[in-house]
């Protein structure tokens, strides 16, 4: 489960690093390619991600994230 999120969490920095967009259900799609025993839950993904963000001190992490995760920013249970 943490080398999936690890290579997520790389696959999407990769992708604002580079201002490229990424689908909008794109965890979805990786979710249903993968073995269900080694997907997070998007929040944790989320959450990882973020971290990366704020640790190469982007002007407005919380921005880029809503831009990357949409659906997953937007959703209360990734706060709890």
């Amino acid at each position: 489960m943490q080398r999936y999120q690890q290579l997520v969490v790389a696959a999407l920095d990769a992708a604002q690093q580079r201002a490229q967009s990424v689908p909008r259900d794109y965890l979805v799609r990786l979710q249903d390619h993968a073995d269900p025993s080694v997907v997070p839950q998007p929040k944790f993904i989320y959450r990882a991600l973020l971290a990366t963000l704020q640790n190469q001190h982007l002007a407005d992490p919380s921005q880029t994230m809503a831009r990357l995760l949409p659906d997953t920013h937007a959703d209360p249970a990734t706060w709890l």
